[in-house]
């Protein structure tokens, strides 16, 4: 069976939300041979249309993203996470929860290239 990764990284307030970086990384990721939970993908019905405020519309896209971080095995960061209130909380409910390891992008990328122990 399949691991599922999940990405967690910025998106509001980067130029494009941050999309590339976010699919480039789900492409390295799916190449390993994980299923990848991406938040856009997770988000990407959720019409901005039907929310009176940019901050209603993210709330209903963190209430759809983690609805799905309890399907992952590992949460992956992406640089910078820290600066992202939403990756922030679903960093701390990964730890919380024990559940799901956690594990910044580049170092996930390298071990299972064989590059660390």
């Amino acid at each position: 069976m399949k691991k599922t990764v999940y990405l967690s990284g910025p998106i509001s307030n980067i130029v494009g939300g941050n999309y590339t970086t976010f699919a480039k990384m789900q492409e390295r990721i799916e190449a390993l041979g994980y299923n990848v939970l991406n938040p856009h993908e997770i988000c990407q019905h959720i019409d901005p249309k039907l929310y009176a405020s940019t901050e209603e519309h993210w709330e209903a896209c963190m209430r759809a993203c983690l609805s799905q971080l309890p399907f992952a095995h590992i949460l992956v960061t992406l640089k910078d996470w820290e600066q992202s209130k939403g990756a922030v909380k679903e960093v701390a409910i990964a730890r919380e929860t024990g559940f799901i390891a956690v594990e910044f992008c580049l170092n996930f990328i390298k071990r299972h290239n064989g590059e660390l122990n």
